[in-house]
């Protein structure tokens, strides 16, 4: 595997994304992340335009918009929201237009990140929190999913994995972090306030 560095020079701004995901270890298993979801995230935006879902095609770009950010991949992100903007406002033309465009730089940087991407990779250590701090927490995550924030909720599970959770409540962490990973925005929400009314 290669110095992540290295990306810099293809246009990414690596060191937002090092930042956004908390230490080297956690943006290489991002890098990952966003290879791994790449064929089914592609896929759906296809279908979604083609069955002119306009309300769900504008959540799946905003996902690609999302984890572009967390990679520090700033051309795909900005393409991203000008087309979540225009597929929320019902511009059907300007996002028929860039769509081609949008697939074509998205495939470009996952074949770009491929080679640095490790998904053995290990998280760094984490600060150890309390009980109330994690319901606090579990608190931010719901409302996060529920506004489709993907980079907040990301920021907070961050934190949250401070904690020292029972094997049932760790099982539910645990899918909390793919639906982060997988933008499964309603399950998030679901899971987060479960795990809230387990705690509380």
């Amino acid at each position: 595997m290669g110095d992540i560095y290295e990306l810099e020079k293809s246009g990414f701004d690596v060191r937002s994304g090092i930042t956004y995901a908390g230490g080297e270890s956690r943006y290489i298993a991002t890098l990952s992340m966003y290879a791994s979801s790449y064929d089914t995230m592609s896929e759906k935006l296809k279908e979604l335009w083609k069955a002119g879902n306009t309300g769900d095609f504008a959540i799946t770009v905003h996902a690609v918009k999302s984890s572009s950010k967390l990679i520090g991949a700033e051309e795909v992100f900005e393409l991203a929201r000008s087309m979540e903007e225009w597929a929320a406002s019902g511009d059907v033309k300007n996002v028929g237009d860039n769509l081609d465009r949008l697939l074509e730089m998205y495939e470009g940087v996952v074949k770009t990140i491929r080679p640095y991407a490790n998904t053995g990779t290990q998280a760094e250590a984490v600060d150890l929190i309390g009980r109330k701090e994690a319901i606090d927490l579990l608190h931010l995550v719901a409302e996060d999913f529920d506004n489709f924030d993907d980079l907040s909720a990301i920021e907070h599970l961050k934190h949250l994995s401070g904690y020292l959770f029972d094997s049932e409540l760790k099982s539910k962490f645990d899918y909390l972090l793919q639906c982060a990973d997988e933008f499964l925005y309603d399950d998030g929400l679901k899971t987060a306030n479960e795990m809230i009314t387990a705690m509380e």
